[in-house]
């Protein structure tokens, strides 16, 4: 960073940040859990680390989402170079406690607030050989003081920071990304813009967020039914908002699909989001629901908890994903990934596997209740299903692949840094 930019940053926004932390914790359950837990965490690993021989990589991601993004490279990692140590921080509560559930890591800690003393006591004590940084969360410090130690650090499915086309802070952004050794990004366009941005050539790979949502494709398959039987036909609304859900029950009513039966997923499934779908269409509740009963006279389920939409994605026969009449649709890679058409509102611009579904005619974009019905009519045939299974199992096949040549180039890259000492 120059010395203005590195004034500001220290001196205005990190203790805006700290501040922030403080005085939201005592109103917000995953800072007032980080608050209580990252002293005691760190303390810990200290402890243990201090008798680690093992050479140690060290992998960052700002959330859950990106975290899993990673877990395929760093099982492969454990897998492929059994003499290693794994620690992994992560900026919020979600990401550190799904960190800590998963077997691969050694050690799930808090990152904490980018200040100089702060981040050297954490690099002190993981004292990594290599880092490994997903997507976007680089910290001006921290990055700074790795750089400084001559601490290899990669940035994997790195984007193009809306930064690096800032006016003001185009330099800053330069200066940051210049000091990661290695930098893969997540697409072409990715990979030509961040070329143009740091005067050297980048790689790009697929996201391995899709090898990841393919593990866990495979898991929903082989894991216990969330639904009862059914002789028909099984369309998920996923993550589901009322726009979302006004516009499909209507079409609903005006097309006839007797042998199909909708389940209904709601992002938020608050009792006023559940009350308000089984007033639009007569529905029970999948809390209410043995799953070996008889199919009743409403076949149809809302979907009253969280956590089953990728296995209810596996009993589908077509998916349409909530979010496109807000500020984005959501994961569409997700009922992708089992073959089925999908559809969605016209909110794609965010989402990058709108985009490439779109090219391998795997996505309808409805817009009109119009547009949902003739979906939902085509979606009937099974020449609209055998069709979205071939043109789902290319953009999957596109699109996987990526977290075995990270993992390599991970691999490659401990082994050099080593056995140079």
């Amino acid at each position: 960073m120059g010395p203005l930019t590195s004034t500001l940053y220290r001196g205005l926004v990190v203790p805006l940040i700290r501040m922030g932390l403080f005085v939201l914790a005592p109103f917000n359950e995953k800072l007032a859990r980080r608050r209580r837990d990252e002293s005691r965490l760190l303390q810990q690993a200290k402890d243990r680390l201090a008798f680690e021989t093992r050479p140690r990589v060290w992998f960052h991601a700002a959330s859950m989402g990106e975290l899993e993004q990673l877990i395929p490279v760093i099982e492969q990692l454990r897998a492929s170079f059994a003499e290693v140590c794994i620690v992994s921080t992560c900026t919020s509560a979600s990401g550190r406690e799904h960190a800590a559930r998963q077997a691969c890591i050694d050690h799930a800690l808090y990152l904490p607030v980018d200040q100089p003393r702060a981040m050297s006591e954490l690099i002190d004590i993981i004292r990594p050989s290599v880092v490994v940084i997903d997507r976007y969360d680089l910290w001006p410090v921290m990055i700074s003081i790795l750089h400084h130690r001559r601490i290899v650090t990669m940035l994997v499915n790195a984007t193009m920071p809306s930064t690096g086309r800032n006016v003001v802070l185009r330099r800053f952004t330069r200066r940051l990304y210049r000091m990661i050794d290695t930098v893969i990004a997540v697409s072409q366009q990715d990979a030509h813009d961040l070329a143009i941005l740091l005067g050297r050539e980048i790689e790009w790979k697929p996201d391995t967020r899709m090898d990841r949502i393919l593990q866990r494709r495979d898991a929903a398959l082989r894991a216990p039914r969330e639904l009862p039987p059914w002789h028909g036909h099984t369309l998920v609304l996923g993550s589901t908002w009322p726009a979302d859900e006004a516009l499909l029950l209507e079409a609903w009513r005006g097309v006839s699909a007797g042998d199909w039966r909708l389940v209904i997923v709601p992002h938020e499934p608050t009792a006023r989001a559940v009350s308000a779908i089984e007033q639009r269409i007569p529905c029970r509740r999948l809390s209410e629901i043995t799953l070996d009963e008889l199919v009743s006279a409403s076949p149809h389920i809302v979907v009253d908890s969280v956590g089953k939409l990728l296995q209810l994605y596996a009993a589908a026969d077509a998916a349409y994903v909530g979010g496109g009449f807000g500020v984005g649709v959501h994961s569409l890679a997700e009922p992708a990934g089992f073959g089925i058409p999908v559809a969605c509102g016209p909110a794609i611009e965010r989402s990058r596997d709108a985009r490439g579904l779109m090219q391998n005619e795997a996505l309808t974009i409805v817009r009109t209740p119009k547009d949902a019905a003739d979906w939902l009519t085509a979606i009937q045939g099974d020449q609209m299903r055998t069709a979205a299974r071939e043109h789902c199992n290319r953009f999957v096949s596109r699109n996987t692949g990526s977290s075995g040549q990270i993992t390599q180039l991970v691999a490659d890259t401990l082994r050099r840094v080593v056995i140079s000492g």
